[in-house]
Protein backbone atom coordinates (compact mmCIF):
# COMPACT_ATOMS: atom_id res chain seq x y z
CA UNK A 1 0.00 0.00 0.00
CA UNK A 2 1.38 3.37 -1.00
CA UNK A 3 1.17 5.98 1.73
CA UNK A 4 1.77 9.64 0.87
CA UNK A 5 2.02 12.64 3.19
CA UNK A 6 1.21 16.11 1.89
CA UNK A 7 3.16 19.06 3.28
CA UNK A 8 3.13 22.74 2.40
CA UNK A 9 6.47 24.33 1.58
CA UNK A 10 8.00 27.66 0.67
CA UNK A 11 8.90 28.65 -2.87
CA UNK A 12 12.60 28.31 -1.97
CA UNK A 13 12.20 24.79 -0.57
CA UNK A 14 10.09 23.73 -3.57
CA UNK A 15 12.73 24.92 -6.05
CA UNK A 16 15.57 23.30 -4.07
CA UNK A 17 13.79 19.94 -3.98
CA UNK A 18 12.62 20.02 -7.60
CA UNK A 19 16.16 20.85 -8.80
CA UNK A 20 17.65 18.02 -6.74
CA UNK A 21 19.68 20.42 -4.59
CA UNK A 22 17.77 19.48 -1.42
CA UNK A 23 17.33 15.80 -0.52
CA UNK A 24 15.98 16.01 3.04
CA UNK A 25 12.68 17.55 4.13
CA UNK A 26 12.69 18.52 7.80
CA UNK A 27 9.71 19.36 9.98
CA UNK A 28 9.72 20.01 13.70
CA UNK A 29 7.33 17.67 15.47
CA UNK A 30 4.78 19.72 17.38
CA UNK A 31 1.50 18.80 19.09
CA UNK A 32 -0.42 20.10 16.07
CA UNK A 33 1.33 17.89 13.50
CA UNK A 34 2.57 14.94 15.57
CA UNK A 35 -0.27 12.58 14.67
CA UNK A 36 0.63 12.94 10.97
CA UNK A 37 4.34 12.26 11.53
CA UNK A 38 4.66 9.72 14.34
CA UNK A 39 2.67 6.96 16.02
CA UNK A 40 1.28 8.24 19.33
CA UNK A 41 0.26 6.31 22.42
CA UNK A 42 -2.64 7.25 24.74
CA UNK A 43 -0.41 9.77 26.55
CA UNK A 44 0.33 11.44 23.17
CA UNK A 45 3.95 10.28 23.31
CA UNK A 46 5.67 9.24 20.10
CA UNK A 47 6.22 5.49 19.95
CA UNK A 48 7.26 5.05 16.32
CA UNK A 49 7.57 6.57 12.87
CA UNK A 50 4.73 6.53 10.36
CA UNK A 51 6.17 4.87 7.27
CA UNK A 52 5.46 6.99 4.18
CA UNK A 53 6.34 5.83 0.65
CA UNK A 54 6.18 9.30 -0.86
CA UNK A 55 5.83 12.95 -0.01
CA UNK A 56 3.81 15.56 -1.87
CA UNK A 57 5.20 19.05 -1.40
CA UNK A 58 2.67 21.76 -2.14
CA UNK A 59 3.82 25.30 -2.85
CA UNK A 60 0.78 27.60 -2.73
CA UNK A 61 2.80 30.58 -3.99
CA UNK A 62 3.75 28.74 -7.20
CA UNK A 63 0.41 26.89 -7.44
CA UNK A 64 2.45 23.73 -7.92
CA UNK A 65 3.21 20.48 -6.19
CA UNK A 66 5.70 17.68 -6.56
CA UNK A 67 5.68 14.05 -5.59
CA UNK A 68 8.93 12.47 -4.42
CA UNK A 69 9.82 8.98 -3.30
CA UNK A 70 10.78 8.68 0.38
CA UNK A 71 13.89 6.56 0.91
CA UNK A 72 13.82 6.71 4.71
CA UNK A 73 12.43 8.72 7.61
CA UNK A 74 14.44 9.51 10.70
CA UNK A 75 13.72 11.30 13.96
CA UNK A 76 16.45 13.63 15.20
CA UNK A 77 16.49 14.68 18.85
CA UNK A 78 17.42 18.33 19.34
CA UNK A 79 20.25 18.78 21.83
CA UNK A 80 21.67 21.87 23.54
CA UNK A 81 25.33 22.86 23.33
CA UNK A 82 25.96 20.95 26.57
CA UNK A 83 24.51 17.75 25.06
CA UNK A 84 21.25 17.78 27.03
CA UNK A 85 17.90 17.20 25.34
CA UNK A 86 15.83 20.31 24.58
CA UNK A 87 12.24 20.62 25.81
CA UNK A 88 9.55 23.27 25.35
CA UNK A 89 6.24 24.01 27.08
CA UNK A 90 2.94 23.98 25.23
CA UNK A 91 -0.37 24.45 27.03
CA UNK A 92 1.12 23.48 30.38
CA UNK A 93 2.81 20.31 29.16
CA UNK A 94 6.48 19.69 28.37
CA UNK A 95 7.49 18.21 25.01
CA UNK A 96 10.87 17.09 23.77
CA UNK A 97 12.08 18.89 20.65
CA UNK A 98 12.42 16.41 17.80
CA UNK A 99 12.80 16.89 14.05
CA UNK A 100 11.22 14.61 11.46
CA UNK A 101 13.55 14.12 8.47
CA UNK A 102 12.33 12.57 5.22
CA UNK A 103 15.21 11.53 2.96
CA UNK A 104 14.05 11.86 -0.63
CA UNK A 105 14.67 9.67 -3.62
CA UNK A 106 13.50 10.30 -7.17
CA UNK A 107 11.08 13.06 -8.07
CA UNK A 108 8.07 11.18 -9.44
CA UNK A 109 6.08 14.13 -10.80
CA UNK A 110 5.76 17.90 -10.80
CA UNK A 111 2.26 19.24 -11.43
CA UNK A 112 0.23 22.41 -11.13
CA UNK A 113 -1.71 22.30 -7.85
CA UNK A 114 -5.44 22.77 -8.16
Amino acid sequence: MNKTIELKCSEKEFKEVSSGEKKIITREIRPGNAKRLVILNEQEEGTGIIDYDSIRLVCPKLSSSLLAKVEKIMLMEIVADDGSLVYYDYRGKQYQMVDWDAHLGAILEVVPYV
